[in-house]
């Protein structure tokens, strides 16, 4: 396989992903150059990591070793593998443990996914205003 036909497939699935998650996190997006810059692995949103695998065969440890380093330690991590030559929906999403057990105990106090996105939406939209208001105010 040639690497563009191999880096083609993953953007079908980070495309894919991000369009899904977009839903209920609008400033999801792809990372540019996964693995490089603030944020690492290939879709972004929220306090997520995500490796994506566009594959015929998975290699569960290595994912797993991808994830855990992109996400330095203090992201949650999450692996999507999705089987070649099946419907994108029939995607697979692994979580780490511990972070499932924080969506199972949010989920239990009644503490709606809905609630917790909006907090975060909210301070990340002040958070650009405030970055451009400093220019009109330096520009002026």
């Amino acid at each position: 396989m040639k690497p563009k036909s191999a880096i083609a497939k993953g953007k079908i699935l980070e495309n894919y992903l991000v369009d899904l998650i977009k839903q209920v996190y609008p400033e999801a997006h792809r990372q540019p150059g996964s693995g490089s810059g603030k944020h690492r692995g290939d879709v972004v949103f929220g306090n997520w990591t995500v490796q994506c695998k566009n594959t015929k065969n998975f290699n569960f440890k290595e994912a797993v070793a991808e994830v855990k380093k992109d996400a330095m330690g203090y992201r949650k991590e999450l692996i999507v593998w999705h089987k070649q030559n099946t419907p994108l929906d029939d995607s697979v999403a692994i979580v780490n443990i511990n972070d499932f057990m924080d969506l199972l105990k949010s989920e239990k106090n009644n503490q709606s996914s809905d609630e917790i996105l909006d907090k975060y939406s909210i301070k990340s939209n002040l958070e650009k205003g405030i970055f451009f208001l400093k220019k009109v105010v330096k520009n002026l």
